[in-house]
């Protein structure tokens, strides 16, 4: 339980942030975890750190580490125009719906809360409480997607983009994924 506490008491640093805050959220993860979600739990968070590392290398040219005027005076306008929509953003974008995708998915089938073994559960609750089970179940799941968050503040705040542009961006790209997903819906056969 004290283990949520601790990005609140660490250093502003955005490296050590990140770093406690997913220490803080792997404690639960682990007690609520079964065999292989162990290793998800530490290969995800340091593949959202990854990304976050290599979005911020390719941001970090600036013009004082450029030699020639012309590259110079080219990505000076480009920082100027930085805030508007680029390539950037869409492939940070694509990456935020990626990653969010495979924290949602990435543990095992959630098609249904019916799927999942309750034994994962047994060592916060020993009765049969549905419910309280369920709870623990929608915490399980949503513990990646902080992690996804968080990685995705880190990169708002590394790389100055603008979080309405960003996050507009994977709105749109999610809405075209249902539209997909609603136009391939038949009412033959089975769902299965």
């Amino acid at each position: 339980l004290t283990s949520i506490f601790i990005p609140i008491l660490s250093s502003r640093d955005l490296d050590n942030n990140f770093f406690h805050s997913w220490l803080s959220l792997y404690c639960p993860y682990i007690l609520l975890s079964t065999s292989h979600e162990a290793i998800f739990s530490l290969l995800f968070p340091l593949l959202l750190y990854l990304w976050v590392l290599l979005e911020s290398i390719i941001e970090s040219t600036t013009p004082t580490q450029c030699t020639s005027y012309v590259l110079t005076h080219y990505i000076t306008h480009l920082s100027q125009t930085q805030n508007q929509l680029s390539s950037r953003y869409v492939r940070r974008a694509l990456f935020i719906t990626f990653l969010g995708l495979l924290g949602f998915f990435g543990t095992g089938n959630i098609a249904s809360v019916n799927t999942f073994d309750i034994a994962s559960v047994y060592a916060f609750i020993t009765l049969y409480s549905p419910f309280t089970m369920g709870l623990l179940l929608i915490v399980k799941i949503g513990i990646p997607l902080l992690w996804v968050g968080n990685a995705c503040n880190l990169l708002i705040v590394t790389t100055h983009s603008r979080k309405s542009l960003l996050f507009l961006l994977v709105l749109i790209i999610c809405d075209f994924m249902a539209l997909h997903f609603f136009f391939m819906i038949t009412d033959e056969g089975s769902w299965l």
